[in-house]
C-alpha cells in the first residue's frame, strides 16, 4: 500500500533500500547457517588424537579443571606444559567442569571451536565491509568460500586454538582501525583483545608488534602506549614457562573451580 502523506514514489524507494540493506545480511546469516549444519554433519569424535594437539589440549583442560595446574597429565612424571599458552585450554576447562565425563564429553569441547569459527566468519565480514575494502557482495564471497574452505572445515570441527585466535585476531584489526579516533577505554579493550590472543597462540606477538606500529606510523603515540601496555601486561599470564601459581589463568581456574564446589 503507498504512504499517501509520502511524494509519490517515496515509499518505494524506501522499501527498496531497506530490502538493499538487508539482503546481504540475510544471506550472511543463511551462509552461517549453512556452515554450522556442514560443520555438525562431518563432526567426527572418532578423529580425536589424529594430529595430537587435540589430545595435548584435552589433558591441559581437564588439569585444569581439577585443579592440577597447567600439566600435562597424560605423561608420566606430569610436566608443566611449556609449549602452547593457556587461555584455549582454560576455555575447554571451563566445558570439562560442567561435563566432565570423557570421551562423551568431545563433542562439546568441539564445538568450541565450531562457534570460534562462526564468531570469525560474521567478524571477517564485518570488518571488510565497514572499513571499505570490500563490497557488501564481495565479503559475501570471500565468506562463503571461507566457510567451505577443508581447512576451515578441518579446524572447526577438531579440538584446536586457531579459529579461538582467528576470531581474537579478525576482532583486534577491526577495533584498531575503527579506534583511531576512539576514546581511551577502546583502547584498553584492544589491548585486552590483543592479549587474549597472545594467550591463544604466541603468533598473537606479531599482531600486538604491527598495531603499535600501525598507530606509531601515524603518531598516534597514546594510543600506541596504552594497546603495548595493556596488550603486553598478558606475558605476566604466561611467560613461556608455563602457568604458574600466582598467573591469572590459574586464579580464574581457582575461582571457577570454588564456584563449581558452591553449587
Amino acid at each position: 500500500m503507498t504512504d499517501l502523506g509520502a511524494p509519490f514514489g517515496e515509499s518505494d524507494l524506501l522499501r527498496g533500500t531497506r530490502y538493499r540493506l538487508h539482503t546481504p545480511v540475510l544471506i550472511l546469516a543463511i551462509i552461517l547457517s549453512t556452515a554450522s549444519l556442514l560443520y555438525y554433519s562431518v563432526l567426527a569424535p572418532e578423529r580425536f588424537g589424529a594430529y595430537h594437539d587435540d589430545s595435548i589440549y584435552a589433558a591441559t583442560a581437564k588439569a585444569l579443571a581439577t585443579s592440577q595446574g597447567y600439566k600435562i597429565i597424560s605423561l608420566p612424571l606430569e610436566p608443566a606444559q611449556t609449549k602452547y599458552p593457556p587461555f584455549y585450554p582454560f576455555l575447554l576447562s571451563l566445558i570439562w567442569r560442567a561435563y566432565p565425563q570423557f570421551p562423551e564429553n568431545i563433542v562439546l569441547l568441539t564445538m568450541l571451536s565450531t562457534i570460534a569459527t562462526l564468531s570469525f566468519l560474521a567478524l571477517a565480514y564485518r570488518y571488510l565491509t565497514k572499513h571499505g575494502y570490500t563490497t557488501e557482495w564481495q565479503a559475501l564471497i570471500v565468506v562463503g568460500l571461507a566457510a567451505i574452505n577443508w581447512r576451515t572445515m578441518i579446524l572447526a570441527t577438531s579440538i584446536y586454538s586457531e579459529m579461538v585466535y582467528a576470531a581474537f585476531s579478525v576482532a583486534a584489526l577491526y577495533l584498531a582501525e575503527r579506534g583511531e579516533a576512539s576514546k581511551r577505554g577502546r583502547d584498553v579493550l584492544l589491548g585486552i583483545v590483543i592479549g587474549m590472543a597472545f594467550l591463544t597462540r604466541t603468533s598473537g606477538l606479531t599482531l600486538l608488534l604491527s598495531i603499535t606500529v600501525y598507530y606509531v606510523l601515524r603518531r598516534r603515540w597514546g594510543k600506541a602506549l596504552v594497546v603495548f601496555g595493556v596488550g603486553s601486561h598478558q606475558r605476566h599470564a604466561y611467560s613461556g614457562r608455563g602457568a604458574d601459581e600466582s598467573g591469572p589463568i590459574k586464579r580464574l581456574a581457582r575461582i571457577a573451580n570454588r564456584h563449581r564446589k558452591g553449587r
